[in-house]
């Protein structure tokens, strides 16, 4: 609950008036014409009855519902900045209702906005911890948000200049393979590497860093995509997701 005031306090309150019998059930019937439109696909009209339900009840609890509602038409159409428009006022309306801020994550995942989407979906899996679909959209929201930051911090040619190899040292107790440029990473040199981690090995720092600053500079030589003709009496082996587990990738082959 104390996050989700964070998140919102920056808006202005709205009012919550409560609607009429009459203008409730108003509401509801054009919300109902709108799931059924909904569920056989016709995003767009159903995003319209939503909207009329919103002129009928325009400003009470129940009203957030239509706007996630309609705010997951937009994500199907791909409008997601209508999206999040409409997720903001439910949450506006209701900050308790989970599917706006289901919504408003799904829209920010789709445009790249990791940040937001991480923090929308921590919201979701917090109100509902049990949920398995909330979980791994939070934990995939994280996983991509870790990765484009790694992805940002090594473009960033000038941090990499800051680092003074000369004075950082290798042990002389270690007896895995070395090299001075990037020319000496040949493929044996690469058996030699697994060879050590398979042992469970560590490498020194300073290699560490070596061999990331080499690989930069050799994926800045190298094509983005490839032609590879395999022949027939052949063939090519491809690892998939090994969810991030170095040691699983090397005892694969």
């Amino acid at each position: 609950v104390e996050e989700v005031k964070q998140v919102n306090h920056k808006k202005e309150p709205i009012e919550i008036v409560e609607p009429s019998e009459e203008v409730l059930q108003k509401a509801e019937a054009f919300k109902t014409e709108g799931n059924k439109l909904f569920q056989s696909g016709n995003y767009k009209a159903a995003a319209e009855k939503y909207t009329e339900a919103i002129k009928a009840n325009p400003s009470s609890k129940k009203t957030a519902i239509y706007y996630a509602n309609r705010a997951f038409c937009f994500v199907r159409l791909e409008d997601f900045g209508l999206a999040i428009l409409d997720a903001d006022k439910g949450i506006g309306l209701d900050p308790r209702y989970i599917k706006s801020y289901y919504r408003r994550g799904s829209a920010h995942l789709a445009l790249n906005h990791l940040d937001k989407a991480t923090r929308d979906f921590k919201i979701v899996h917090k109100m509902v911890p049990n949920d398995k679909d909330a979980k791994e959209k939070y934990q995939y929201a994280k996983k991509e948000q870790r990765a484009k930051l790694f992805s940002e911090s090594i473009s960033k040619e000038s941090e990499s200049t800051k680092i003074n190899l000369e004075e950082m040292n290798i042990d002389p107790a270690y007896s895995g393979p070395t090299f001075e440029k990037v020319e000496d990473i040949t493929q044996e040199w690469c058996i030699q590497l697994m060879d050590h981690l398979k042992a469970e090995k560590v490498v020194p720092k300073k290699l560490v860093i070596m061999m990331i600053l080499a690989l930069i500079e050799r994926f800045k030589q190298a094509d983005s995509l490839v032609s590879v003709q395999v022949p027939n009496d052949e063939e090519i082996t491809v690892c998939g997701d090994v969810h991030g587990q170095f040691y699983d990738l090397l005892h694969i082959f």
